[in-house]
């Protein structure tokens, strides 16, 4: 968000004042909602985020994280194994027990979990359709970023600072989608 919200802020074009200001008030919109949202949440919901929070610095021994890490682990040598084709679309909840020992092994009566996920979008994507169904959905990716920082840079066209609000909006949820994606 900060690097499409500086694509704003110095993006050609004849509205750059209109835009410093959108910026400045959506940056005080978003602080007095964080400040609201810290004075008025009781200390008892903050306190999980806080322990949470305090975990990053312990990762060798978050049980959480090393869960993760043997996920992980498992569901690369379950794309070494199957690389070009994967093992099929929504199957890798149902293979996953076999390559990770984490979770639970699936009847086909039942519905996965969340435990039975990659909680990598990336490398389940490529468990079930392969490093040719990993490459299409990176290259969707690219195509919308590419297309639309290059509707921003269009010089030839008039800006319309509406236009330009939804492009980087929307750049800016596909950046996060992205970067959530792999955890």
């Amino acid at each position: 968000a900060l690097v499409f919200g500086l694509l704003w802020l110095f993006r050609s074009g004849s509205h750059r004042r209109e835009g410093r200001t959108l910026l400045l008030a959506a940056a005080a919109l978003a602080g007095a909602v964080l400040a609201l949202w810290l004075l008025l949440t009781p200390l008892d919901l903050r306190a999980p985020l806080t322990v949470r929070a305090r975990t990053l610095s312990q990762l060798s021994v978050d049980k959480s994280w090393q869960e993760r890490l043997t996920i992980w682990e498992g569901a690369s040598r379950l794309v070494a194994s199957h690389p070009l084709y994967g093992i099929g679309l929504g199957r890798y909840p149902g293979a996953q027990w076999t390559w990770t020992q984490v979770g639970r092994p699936l009847t086909p009566s039942e519905r996965p979990s969340l435990s039975e996920e990659a909680h990598d979008l990336y490398l389940q994507t490529a468990a079930e359709t392969g490093l040719i169904g990993l490459s299409f959905y990176a290259a969707a990716l690219a195509a919308f970023v590419f297309q639309g920082l290059s509707r921003l840079r269009q010089t030839h066209r008039r800006h319309s600072p509406g236009q330009d609000a939804l492009i980087i909006a929307s750049l800016s949820l596909v950046a996060g989608q992205a970067v959530d994606a792999l955890a």
